[in-house]
């Protein structure tokens, strides 16, 4: 599955209708001047569900991505307020 979301700053569920086994996440600027390295670290991520799990967990039905918060305030990003994020989710 392909698709987008809109982060809002808060835990996301994101809904696919399948548990994925693997999930790429952009979040990384359109503008070719944003796309610094240090984008690729903040907003950019490979999961196979067994690492990142503090910030991407797989659901029966898609996957969830968590809020930065005080206790984990670490990246990478996957629900910076208003920032467009792309997925690619394999089944």
């Amino acid at each position: 599955a392909v698709g987008s979301y809109t982060g809002t700053g808060a835990d996301m569920t994101i809904t696919l209708g399948f548990r994925p086994k693997f999930v790429i996440i952009s979040g990384m600027g359109t503008d070719v001047m944003l796309n610094q390295s240090d984008e690729w670290t903040t907003y950019f991520g490979l999961c196979d569900g067994t690492v990142l799990s503090n910030r991407l967990a797989f659901t029966d039905t898609g996957f969830l991505v968590r809020a930065r918060h005080a206790a984990y305030d670490y990246f990478p990003d996957f629900t910076d307020t208003g920032r467009v994020y792309g997925y690619i989710a394999f089944r």
